[in-house]
């Protein structure tokens, strides 16, 4: 059986290659310098959305109290689920 000798510059090659590659791709990365700009159209969006889940909040309040309650009691930490409540709601629905 015979076996051809390798060399080792073979293994170390490649990885050379993908090293040089990454130092060249990082000092790309220094040269630009990213922008976002936002058009006046999605600050207006935006604003008008914001708004738009604030009266949305108020109402949800207006109509259920009991959501209100409970996002308040959460933030309290104070909300105590009753298991039996949750058991015979999933218990009916079934």
């Amino acid at each position: 059986m015979k076996v051809d000798a390798t060399s080792s510059l073979y293994g170390i090659d490649p990885y050379r290659n993908l090293q040089n590659r990454h130092t060249v791709q990082k000092a790309a990365a220094v040269q630009g310098s990213d922008k976002a700009d936002v058009s006046s159209d999605a600050v207006t969006f935006a604003e008008a959305f914001a708004s738009v889940k604030v009266e949305m909040e108020d109402h949800l309040n207006q109509v259920n109290p009991f959501v209100g309650v409970a996002k308040s009691q959460i933030a309290e930490g104070t909300y105590v689920v009753d298991f039996e409540e949750v058991a015979s709601a999933i218990l009916f629905f079934t």
